[in-house]
């Protein structure tokens, strides 16, 4: 690929206010996906703001309000297809001809859109590389299910918090399990409240009623009061809303079965399972997604740490290795 051109001085700034804005921690979270001149660019730009006025600080917010709306615009089943598109003829129109295409989490399935739209545009995917990627396997309407998936990236127990501290992680884990049997994976809204049969079940309909009979304004502003009293938890009580909202969207769009991929692929797996709130764990479903999905050679290797962990320190050394090893063997 051609040399990173660098960012755009306003966007530069734009950016830089908008890290000032979020805090230090949450700004770190975000140096950890750059790349090292992009680091070197918005930690000098950040560096070189002076003062930022309160309009500044308010336009830059409200702008990056604006995209959210944006994106939260797309349809669900058409999302991931639409973004994919951008970004390859972004890419392509910026002059590159030789791709590695990394994807974790969600962003396999956007990695494998990407891939496949530059395929066919005659271009040269060196290597696409999934770590832990794992779709939405759950089509569901029940918003506690998506607080519950959300508020781990607040640092907060989805269970409990979501639930009640009395409802036990196994009674909501066998709940989804039996819903999703009973309609093809389908959770409708209100299926959780009418749940019965045992006490464990019983108890958690109670509370699914309980929950659903405060107002979701309320619901999520609790969790951002919780949240602010967590160590290291870099998300201001303000965005909330709007992050849950971005989280909700892309769920539903995950539920995306992608057609079959022509090229080949290698799969990254967590040696560890990771629950996600309203599941111990899908984790063993991804890879035979993936490999049934793909059509050209597929790999599979596995690597140490749960889904979170695997991206930090000591774990992302293993993955990095990976990822240059397919380089060097596709080079």
């Amino acid at each position: 690929t051609k040399a990173n051109k660098g960012v755009p001085e306003k966007g530069l700034q734009k950016s830089a206010i908008l890290m000032m804005a979020v805090g230090e921690d949450a700004a770190a979270e975000v140096f950890k996906h750059l790349s090292p001149r992009e680091v070197q660019q918005l930690g000098s730009a950040m560096a070189n703001l002076s003062s930022v006025t309160r309009e500044e600080m308010s336009e830059v917010l409200s702008e990056f309000r604006n995209e959210t709306e944006q994106y939260l615009a797309l349809e669900p089943k058409r999302l991931i297809e639409r973004v994919a598109e951008d970004y390859a003829e972004r890419l392509i129109a910026d002059g590159h001809q030789r791709f590695q295409l990394i994807g974790y989490c969600l962003g396999g399935l956007l990695a494998t859109e990407v891939a496949r739209r530059l395929l066919e545009r005659g271009m040269e995917v060196v290597d696409l590389s999934l770590i832990d990627s794992i779709p939405m396997f759950i089509d569901t309407d029940e918003e506690l299910a998506y607080e519950a998936i959300f508020v781990p990236n607040l640092n907060l127990d989805p269970v409990k918090t979501v639930f009640g501290a009395h409802i036990e992680d196994y009674d909501v884990y066998r709940a989804i399990d039996l819903l999703m049997a009973r309609d093809n994976r389908r959770v409708p809204a209100g299926a959780m409240a009418a749940l019965s049969g045992d006490p464990g079940l019983d108890a958690l309909a109670l509370a699914v009623q309980q929950q659903s009979a405060r107002s979701q304004e309320e619901r999520l502003a609790e969790y951002a009061r919780l949240a602010s009293g967590q160590a290291g938890v870099p998300i201001g009580p303000e965005l909330v809303p709007t992050l849950f909202r971005v989280c909700r969207h892309s769920m539903r769009a995950a539920r995306f079965d992608p057609p079959p991929f022509l090229g080949n692929m290698t799969y990254l797996r967590c040696l560890e399972q990771q629950s996600f709130g309203i599941t111990g764990g899908v984790g063993h479903l991804a890879a035979p997604f993936w490999e049934d999905a793909c059509l050209g050679r597929f790999e599979l290797i596995d690597v140490p740490g749960n889904h979170f962990s695997v991206i930090e320190p000591p774990h992302v050394h293993t993955v990095t290795a990976h990822l240059l090893e397919a380089l060097r063997k596709n080079s």
